[in-house]
């Protein structure tokens, strides 16, 4: 088999499977939201971000699916501008304590408003992103090393790594 009929192949299979990452908004969940696998319930951060980057390459009709990512995460901003990294029917889902989403959504929201040619839908949840940026700032920023940092090894999305811990009691310092 050569590479053109590979990438056939591929390609049609991935047509089969892309509705299964799209589920129809329920609960908290206001949109229809974006997921990575069929079976799961849950929005998760950077797996929506992504899905919804690869949709909206492919037409401006499906840039939307990017836009209803945003639009959910937002939903689920706290009074502080934390938001969390998984957000299921039943609300936001608590994982070792505060499970910050990554920092994808101003993207997210730039993302769509270009492919879509719409900006003005960003004007009503802007106040939410500043939010949520101040809030990363606020916990997740070094001052001495002006360099950001995850929180903890579920939100750094490498939780398999022996350097990151889960325990919010043990906090790793540069020197």
């Amino acid at each position: 088999m050569n590479a053109k009929q590979l990438l056939a192949e591929l390609s049609a299979e991935f047509d089969k499977l892309r509705p299964q990452v799209i589920m129809p908004a329920e609960g908290f969940i206001k949109h229809d939201y974006l997921i990575p696998a069929g079976f799961y319930k849950q929005m998760w951060d950077w797996d929506g971000f992504f899905i919804g980057c690869h949709l909206a390459s492919r037409s401006r009709d499906e840039a939307k699916y990017l836009k209803l990512w945003v639009l959910n995460f937002v939903g689920a901003i706290d009074r502080e501008g934390y938001v969390a990294g998984c957000i299921t029917p039943q609300g936001p889902r608590p994982l070792f304590g505060k499970f910050a989403m990554k920092p994808f959504l101003c993207q997210g929201a730039y993302f769509a408003s270009q492919r879509l040619g719409d900006f003005p839908w960003v004007v009503p949840v802007y106040e939410g992103l500043k939010k949520v940026v101040a809030y990363r700032e606020k916990t997740q920023a070094d001052p001495k090393y002006g360099l950001f940092f995850w929180d903890n090894a579920m939100q750094s999305g490498a939780e398999n790594n022996a350097a990151l811990t889960n325990d919010p009691n043990i906090r790793i310092s540069c020197p």
